[in-house]
């Protein structure tokens, strides 16, 4: 989703998303509970089978497996063993309908996928069944991004039903907003909703979730929230009587992320939370910064309206950049970034060892980096995997985006992406060791969260625990190295160690577990 703020100002602009974004806000400033909790609302250690890795990618510019310039479905299989190994225990896919652009969140079929994405070598296709098929053997499941507030112009939905389409609110560039007053509109989406998990598909990402009921495009104070909640109660159901175990998780992007914690009243699994990045961008800056308190609000937000709610934890994507780099004239995305490997390293240990659902956006691992020669646009971290050297240069993905739509690629380090998968001091490797140890923690998971006192000075830390495991988190963002000793089992660390005593230097950390 992109702001329909940058489609006034950039009206030449053929936008690489669906989101709505306003400075306006439903929330006053008045409403907002800034006090600092120190425990979570309930206490909740049970294990909740909906709480993993996911890892968002975008078919085309993941993996290509025939040489022909767009990623495809079976190019995903060829790298399922990278995501296992990661730790990554589900995907969730950009949108994979039949659509016009390159953005796909202009659907024209809800019953067809983009057929760029399927590839047939012999008398074998390789389609998303194949995908499904693959990824399940693998314990791997996959969500599909569901863009169900609005159509294409070109929706066979807009000659032969204009009335289910609002008179008030038009998504620009070619799309339109469904008018969710119809009955048939709903019993359409619900539909689509239930064909998709028949056919395998293990949930959704529901894009644009909180725009169904709006008076406005553009204006968030006329979104109808009540009624949304209502809908996608109802939505929800439908999804789960269809499929128990399928995952929810709604988008919810607004000035005010603070919202995001109110649509725990709407039937989702999970919204995803915003603030992470404000958070963690905070930690790695400021050692006074309390970022558990502050995480520990924002979560008790949602949990007091839902006590098994989870909620999502991006620190990149597709309409907020990516965190490893600046994305200049972006007119609605906070200005958060880190571009240096130790603070990379901490920002993403700060994000993957919380309670919630990581989900890491595709190169995040390696700290992709991303351009477009044509300046500003969602181009730039939209580019592709750079699997087999530290570089791509592709012209394809985008053919005939502001000219040739060439981007490029490139990973943090410098080198090639398989150069950094071996080196045990990389990116990637921290992330994969992190990754791995919340993919087998309960406690990470779902466990209690509560602050660490009494550290040396300079240091912050906090504990996640279950009914089995405690595991403490400690780290320094300050810029001076700091002894710290614990008796507990290291599980990770920046620094080597002996005899139980550790020298954190400046922005390293150490993870440790007690057995209870």
């Amino acid at each position: 989703m992109i702001s329909r703020k940058l489609f006034l100002l950039l009206p030449l602009l053929l936008t690489g998303c669906s989101t709505k974004i306003d400075a306006s806000s439903s929330i006053s400033e008045e409403e907002k509970d800034e006090s600092i909790e120190e425990s979570l609302v309930p206490v909740e250690t049970n294990t909740n089978p909906l709480a993993k890795n996911y890892y968002q990618l975008l078919v085309y510019s993941f993996n290509d497996s025939n040489g022909d310039g767009i990623g495809d479905f079976k190019g995903i299989v060829d790298k399922l063993d990278y995501l296992t190994n990661l730790g990554i225990e589900g995907i969730w896919l950009s949108p994979i309908h039949a659509c016009k652009s390159y953005h796909a969140y202009d659907v024209t079929d809800y019953y067809k996928t983009n057929s760029v994405y399927e590839v047939t070598i012999g008398n074998k296709k390789y389609d998303y069944k194949y995908l499904l098929d693959e990824c399940h053997k693998k314990n791997i499941s996959v969500i599909m991004d569901l863009v169900i507030n609005h159509t294409s112009n070109s929706h066979v939905w807009k000659s032969e039903h204009p009335n289910w389409y609002s008179s008030q609110a038009a998504f620009p560039g070619g799309m339109s907003d469904l008018d969710y007053d119809k009955t048939e509109v709903k019993e359409a989406m619900k539909e689509v909703g239930k064909y998709w998990l028949k056919e395998g598909f293990d949930g959704f990402r529901l894009d644009a979730a909180m725009w169904l009921y709006n008076e406005s495009g553009s204006d968030a104070t006329k979104v109808n929230h009540q009624k949304n909640y209502a809908y996608w109660q109802e939505w929800c159901k439908a999804m789960k009587e269809t499929k128990k175990d399928c995952y929810i998780i709604g988008e919810v992007l607004n000035k005010n992320h603070d919202l995001a914690y109110q649509y725990a009243n709407a039937g989702f699994d999970s919204t995803f939370d915003f603030n992470v990045r404000e958070h963690v961008y905070k930690a790695i800056k400021d050692s006074s910064y309390d970022y558990v308190g502050k995480t520990i609000t924002d979560m008790n937000k949602a949990l007091k309206i839902n006590k098994d709610y989870i909620l999502g934890r991006p620190l990149s994507n597709h309409d907020i950049g990516r965190f490893s780099q600046v994305h200049k004239g972006m007119a609605d995305a906070d200005p958060y970034y880190a571009t240096n490997k130790n603070d990379l390293r901490l920002a993403n240990a700060l994000n993957i060892m919380m309670r919630g659902n990581t989900f890491i956006y595709y190169g995040d691992e390696l700290g992709l980096q991303g351009t477009c020669p044509q300046g500003w646009d969602d181009m730039a971290y939209r580019t592709p995997m750079p699997f087999k050297s530290g570089k791509t240069n592709s012209v394809k993905y985008f053919n005939g985006f502001k000219g040739n739509g060439e981007t490029t690629s490139t990973i943090l380090s410098g080198k090639t992406a398989d150069e950094d998968m071996n080196d045990t001091s990389s990116l990637y490797s921290t992330m994969k060791a992190l990754l791995n140890i919340k993919k087998n923690s309960n406690a990470i998971k779902n466990g209690e969260v509560k602050k660490i006192s009494n550290l040396p000075t300079g240091l912050n830390g906090y504990t996640l625990s279950d009914t089995t495991e405690t595991i403490s988190f400690i780290y320094n963002s300050t810029s001076k190295s700091i002894t710290y000793e614990f008796s507990d089992s290291a599980l990770f660390a920046t620094e080597n160690y002996e005899s139980n005593s550790l020298n954190l230097s400046s922005k390293g950390f150490v993870v440790l577990s007690h057995k209870i």
